[in-house]
């Protein structure tokens, strides 16, 4: 199905009717501009070239180094970050990574008490999307925000399959691109850290969850490979991936005003409403190490 998938075309974005799918069995070239962006496509994939003053096509095995290529930079027409499929992506992604849903018709998050900007922002998203609000309630060691309602608890299976940190998934075949974007965005707000090239890690012990953030990153050009750790204190595998910089292009929330670490002090950095601290998936405790994904400044 080509419901909801729309390509650049022109400068312009345009639904795509149909999709044919045929067998390549060619190279596949990796062209690399100068500013660092890159591109994976057939050798007879078509580029904009800009050859004494004129712009004209060539194959990407005709590019040679030095030539200067056309490319798209503006991506605020490619994600609806206010659409309605953004928002729910966002809520199921948040889920999937700190979010509890039980036989008890009970749907909960829990955040670190520095992370109320990020609960304010699910019930916000929450009531526009499902109808229903979480409730505060002080956890241990955090906050613990539940709403106990089957109705609600229904909507959400619609799209997560599974209940426990270990089986909780998505499929994401089907979904809109704002839906896709939205969900990486949750998911990474949640689980996410960053790297000191300013890329994303992200380390679970949820082996279909990690292969949701692998197919959704494919979606926007970005291919990560998996690494399988095994745990020498609870022999549980965890599977770590990094994500691309370029993926911060395609989400609203996880952004780096600034990078700061885990611990620092310094009252004009960090603000109350910071979150998303790198998580150790093995042992189930902040590590000080790692970075904050989102600075609200």
């Amino acid at each position: 199905s080509c419901s909801g998938i729309q390509i650049l075309e022109d400068g312009k974005l345009v639904d795509v009717h149909k999709v044919y799918r045929r067998k390549y069995a060619d190279k596949i070239y990796k062209i690399t501009t100068k500013d660092g962006y890159s591109a994976m496509v057939s050798k007879d994939h078509i580029f904009k070239q800009l050859l004494q003053g004129r712009q004209l096509d060539i194959k990407a095995s005709q590019l040679q180094v030095g030539d200067t290529v056309f490319m798209n930079k503006d991506y605020s027409s490619i994600i609806d970050f206010e659409s309605f499929d953004y928002k729910k992506g966002w809520i199921i992604g948040i889920l999937c990574g700190d979010g509890c849903l039980t036989k008890e018709a009970s749907v909960s998050l829990s955040v670190n008490y520095q992370q109320e900007y990020l609960a304010n922002t699910y019930n916000q998203y929450s009531e526009e999307v499902y109808g229903f609000t979480l409730h505060k309630n002080k956890g241990h060691k955090c906050w613990n925000y539940t709403k106990r309602n089957q109705e609600y608890l229904d909507k959400i299976h619609e799209d997560i399959i599974g209940n426990t940190a270990y089986d909780k998934h998505v499929n994401l075949k089907d979904k809109t691109l704002d839906y896709v974007a939205g969900f990486l965005d949750g998911l990474f707000c949640a689980d996410g850290s960053y790297t000191q090239n300013r890329g994303i890690r992200i380390c679970l012990t949820n082996k279909a969850l990690s292969e949701n953030i692998k197919e959704a990153s494919s979606y926007f050009g970005i291919y990560n490979s998996v690494t399988v750790i095994k745990s020498t204190e609870t022999r549980r595998e965890a599977y770590a991936q990094y994500v691309s910089s370029r993926i911060l292009k395609y989400v609203k929330h996880v952004h780096r005003k600034k990078l700061i670490k885990f611990g620092e002090s310094n009252s004009q950095d960090i603000s109350r409403e910071s979150y998303g601290y790198g998580y150790n998936a093995f042992q189930g405790r902040h590590k000080s190490s790692k970075r904050m994904l989102w600075h609200n400044s």
